[in-house]
């Protein structure tokens, strides 16, 4: 009888372990599942979150989001940006009907974030759309593009538009 040997990687918690499925029962030939053992020469630590674990690097999420200004300066990246509503205006007369919400500054000023709700998107921020989000705090999180010079964040999932907490 064969023994096949199939490596098996695990993920989770920012640990990466590596077991071997070993014996006739990794071959599937029992039909059983594969018992699952640690590699030659490795030892498997829990993946117990510490409070030594490094904090969120900045603008990796709304807990720690960059100040609306730094959209400019992360164009091409993923980040999280925070700053004021100061309109939201739904276009119904455009292609896509886009709802545009300007954090920072007002349009037509170029220095502020545009986050973009295109149509297909609505219903996934219809309650939050439903609030007054002028004169509020809200963070952004998405890839950051630039359109007509104006940092952009093109919001499809509702998580992607939170009120901050202040």
């Amino acid at each position: 009888m064969r023994t096949w040997i199939r490596p098996l990687v695990v993920l989770g918690m920012g640990m990466l372990a590596v077991f071997l499925a070993a014996g006739p029962e990794a071959s599937g030939d029992t039909g059983q599942e594969p018992r699952l053992a640690p590699a030659a020469g490795q030892t498997v630590a829990a993946a117990t979150p510490t409070e030594e674990s490094a904090p969120a690097a900045e603008g990796s999420s709304c807990r720690n989001p960059l100040p609306w200004q730094a959209a400019r300066s992360h164009v091409g990246t993923t980040v999280a940006l925070q700053g004021p509503v100061v309109r939201v205006m739904l276009r119904d007369d455009l292609r896509g009907k886009p709802v545009f919400i300007s954090v920072g500054q007002p349009f037509p000023s170029r220095q502020r974030l545009e986050a973009v709700i295109w149509e297909d998107h609505r219903y996934a921020f219809a309650s939050l759309l439903k609030t007054r989000l002028e004169g509020r705090e809200v963070c952004v999180s998405g890839h950051v593009g630039l359109r007509d010079g104006v940092p952009r964040v093109v919001l499809k999932a509702a998580s992607q538009l939170q009120l901050a907490a202040l």
